[in-house]
């Protein structure tokens, strides 16, 4: 009951039900007011201080993000680089193995094939060098990339 004096006159003994608790309350109705403010309060004080938390842990996550983005544009233009490397090494390692599988026919080695013959082995001498020159570019830009995400 939520009259006072009622329960003052006709209550001789007060059952607490607090947090999926039945227990015997070990006082009157004015010491049950007093510990209902005080858990009021407590149970204030402790959702304020996670709401507190709770925008902390926002604030930080929004702030990491914002880094993240911040580092990933940072690294753009390297990872674009890097990504333009990497498709001019595919390039010259296909056109290089089509010249290493037409250099596998026979009929090449004939005398009437010679200058082709000679076409494609400077044409491979050629990709094999650009390739090299890709892939060491290619580690470079890695490298610093590496070094700038740190």
């Amino acid at each position: 009951s939520h009259d006072r004096h009622l329960l003052r006159n006709t209550v001789e003994e007060f059952w607490l039900v607090h947090q999926g608790r039945v227990e015997i309350f070990d006082g009157d109705l004015d010491a049950y007011h007093q510990w209902a403010q005080i858990t009021l309060q407590t149970s204030l004080s402790t959702r304020a201080q996670q709401a507190n938390e709770d925008s902390d842990l926002k604030i930080d996550r929004k702030v990491q993000r914002q880094q993240a983005a911040a580092q990933r544009e940072k690294l753009k233009p390297l990872t674009q680089k890097l990504k333009k490397v990497e498709q001019e090494m595919e390039k010259l390692q296909a056109r290089l193995t089509d010249v290493e599988t037409l250099m596998g026919d026979a009929d090449l080695y004939l005398s009437e094939n010679k200058e082709k013959m000679q076409k494609l082995l400077k044409e491979q001498g050629e990709l094999k060098s650009t390739l090299e020159n890709a892939e060491l570019q290619w580690l470079e830009i890695s490298e610093a990339l590496e070094q700038a995400s740190v």
